[in-house]
């Protein structure tokens, strides 16, 4: 009997790889990163036991806040800001 591994027929290139393959890979995972943080904020909105309009005034006040200060940049389509606190 031999010890040597057989390939496994059924297993082919990672989904990376077909993602990549259709062209898609990049929108993917935009749209997987934006869930995340969708849920990651929810969450953070859930334990701080903030609506969604007290979390807008406190968006709103941390964008006017910060937009002049180094912690923001833009980057083609999206913006990203440094959030210090949440009241």
């Amino acid at each position: 009997m031999s010890n040597q591994h057989k390939e496994n027929p059924h297993i082919g290139s990672s989904f990376d790889d077909f993602l990549r393959e259709e062209a898609i890979l990049e929108e993917v995972t935009a749209v997987a990163t934006k869930r995340v943080i969708a849920w990651q904020i929810s969450e953070g909105m859930s334990s701080l036991k903030l609506s969604k309009t007290a979390m807008a005034k406190s968006r709103r006040r941390a964008w006017e806040k910060g937009k002049n200060r180094a912690g923001t940049r833009l980057r083609g389509n999206t913006y990203q800001i440094r959030w210090t606190s949440l009241p």
